[in-house]
């Protein structure tokens, strides 16, 4: 194969282009955060006043509780095609969030078990170095050792330890009205 000057020269100038283009490109990141909800939701008002507080550019969210959340576009992930959209999309994000996640869940994301979808979209997350959180809709469970909770609570320090953020949805029946009991 035989070149003249001329088009070795304009060959050159194409790649040069395409590496430049490339790098000033760079990434592109969307300001907005995919809302993982794995389950249902139980306070769906709150929950989206919360999120868009949280989430000022916007948010999308997936999985069965999705359709319970005002305001916010939402990503079918009921096919094989669905979920490879909704992964191929996962870089465009600038955060993740789980959102009440079954129990069951959270010791498999600790476990760095991926073979469900909400655990490889969220591993994906932390390995991609998003703005990772799991947002719970009860307050950590104490150290009680022998239980059930002991798990749970390692599994959530383990999650912690990965990178993500864990945080709890205080529901107001809870909070108290600043008085406190005396124990003496």
């Amino acid at each position: 194969m035989n070149m003249d000057e001329k088009e070795l020269k304009e060959l050159i100038q194409r790649i040069a282009e395409q590496v430049i283009k490339r790098m000033t490109q760079g990434e592109e990141t969307s300001a907005g955060a995919l809302a993982l909800v794995p389950s249902f939701v139980t306070e769906p008002a709150r929950l989206s006043a919360y999120l868009k507080e949280k989430y000022a550019d916007g948010f999308t969210a997936i999985g069965e509780g999705a359709a319970a959340l005002q305001a916010c576009k939402t990503l079918s992930v009921q096919t094989q095609q669905d979920k490879q959209r909704c992964m191929a999309s996962l870089k465009g994000f600038a955060g993740v969030t789980l959102i009440f996640p079954p129990l069951y869940l959270l010791k498999n994301i600790a476990d760095g078990d991926d073979r469900g979808f909400f655990e490889q979209v969220f591993l994906r997350s932390l390995l991609w170095n998003k703005s990772v959180s799991v947002l719970l809709d009860f307050e950590r469970p104490g150290f009680k050792r022998g239980t059930y909770f002991e798990g749970l609570s390692d599994a959530l320090h383990a999650i912690e330890n990965m990178g993500a953020q864990v945080v709890s949805l205080e529901s107001p029946a809870v909070k108290t009205e600043g008085r406190l009991s005396l124990v003496t």
